[in-house]
């Protein structure tokens, strides 16, 4: 998987993993990892994805928890 980042996020991703002594992928697949579990135990989400899959689409709340990014997009996931 590709993605683009900010330098700022990814110079501290590396400042994080040189103290660790860990990759920086090793550090953003833990990072990514918390960040789906917290949101798997957050049933507001939980419900908007179980209705984004019943619907056919996957759509990320316009309005998550302060924890999450706003973000508003929708992907078809039924080929």
């Amino acid at each position: 998987m590709q993605f683009r980042a900010p330098n700022r996020l990814i110079d501290r991703a590396d400042a994080l993993a040189a103290v660790l002594g860990e990759d920086r992928t090793d550090v953003l697949v833990t990072a990514l990892r918390e960040y789906l579990q917290d949101a798997a135990h957050d049933d507001a989400l939980t419900q908007e994805i179980a209705a984004a899959y019943l619907l056919g689409t996957a759509v990320v709340l316009s309005k998550p928890p302060s924890r999450y990014p706003a973000r508003t997009t929708t992907r078809n996931i039924i080929p």
